[in-house]
């Protein structure tokens, strides 16, 4: 029986791909924010999650994720709540 063809491009699945490791950049920077992050445990559990994806996308090539792939930028809103978890802001502003 043959699979059916992915409706979306191998361009439009890689930027699905961006947008979850981007996620677990995030994930892994509030979790170091808060200080319960066991980077070895949460590495495992993103290459786990990342898996999925690759299969369920049909994308070739999964490479390994860590920390050190972090390049993406975060939003001004995200960097803030990640500081707020550091250096909560004083009441009422």
């Amino acid at each position: 029986m043959a699979k059916n063809p992915n409706p979306l491009t191998e361009d439009q699945r890689r930027s699905i791909l961006a947008e979850e490791t981007r996620a677990w950049c995030f994930g892994f920077a509030v979790a170091a924010a808060l200080q319960v992050t066991k980077p070895d445990e949460f590495i495992d559990e993103a290459n786990a999650g990342l898996g999925w994806y690759y299969l369920r996308l049909r994308l070739p090539n999964m490479s390994a994720w860590a920390t050190t792939t972090c390049t993406c930028g975060f939003t001004a809103e995200e960097q803030r709540h990640i500081s707020d978890l550091t250096d909560p802001p004083a009441p009422g502003t």
